[in-house]
């Protein structure tokens, strides 16, 4: 309710072209569009988005040759490739059964958190050094690494890239060129529970650029697991005390 205030507000003072106004996804996006018809006779829409869209539009902005996002069903081709085309012993039929979507879930899970191959290869060292996985566990996350460095290659190769990969790309853009987004003074964000560490990377850039910056989180005290994700995220939020948040 606060932030739709806020927007209804910078609408009415004939600053809608001055707001980016994120929400978790393309349904919240239309639903805040259905209500603005219904509360304003006439009005100019403010950029209302996603992370997503808000990602392409930066990368359209600052690269002569954005990348594309994969499509699922090439990501799971080329995953696919990447299992083929590794020496492994525990995944290497994981391309002919149901494993590849749990691979590709996992995959995605570690992408989404930051972690990289070399990241999960040296983890998979370490917690085996100490005694806390057994050889065949090692040797699972050692395939895991393998195959998730070589489907990176293949991405790379084919021109394509992941969401977090671009949320990145975006990230460091905007960090050299905050001109991209010069003609945007309000950031509102809403509907959220928590952001994952590659939304944080970018929202991180966004807050740094913005002179005023509005973030909401939904939250549940019956649900411990979200409520301990909003301190989370009021911890991370802390990081930029000029500005309120």
């Amino acid at each position: 309710k606060r932030c739709m205030e806020i927007l209804l507000e910078a609408i009415s003072q004939g600053r809608a072209r001055d707001v980016i106004f994120l929400l978790y996804n393309n349904q919240q996006v239309q639903a805040v569009r259905e209500s603005l018809r219904e509360n304003l006779d006439a009005y100019i829409e403010p950029a209302l988005m996603t992370f997503q869209g808000l990602i392409r539009e930066i990368l359209f902005k600052g690269l002569s040759s954005p990348p594309d996002i994969v499509p699922e069903n090439v990501a799971l081709h080329l995953l696919r490739k990447a299992i083929e085309e590794s020496d492994l012993s525990y995944y290497r039929k994981a391309g002919r059964s149901g494993l590849l979507g749990m691979l590709k879930n996992t995959l995605d899970e570690l992408k989404a958190n930051g972690v990289s191959p070399e990241a999960l290869l040296e983890a998979t060292r370490q917690r085996q050094g100490r005694g806390w996985l057994d050889g065949a566990s090692a040797r699972k996350g050692r395939e895991v690494s393998s195959i998730y460095n070589h489907y990176q290659e293949l991405l790379k190769e084919h021109g394509y890239e992941e969401w977090p990969d671009a949320a990145q790309r975006a990230a460091l853009l905007l960090r050299d060129q905050p001109d991209l987004l010069t003609e945007k003074k309000l950031l509102i964000m809403d509907g959220f529970f928590y952001f994952a560490p590659w939304q944080e990377n970018i929202l991180a850039a966004l807050i740094e650029i913005f002179p005023r910056s509005v973030v909401t989180l939904c939250c549940s005290r019956e649900k411990r697991e979200v409520f301990r994700a909003l301190e989370d995220m009021q911890t991370f939020l802390t990081q930029f005390p000029h500005h309120k948040v």
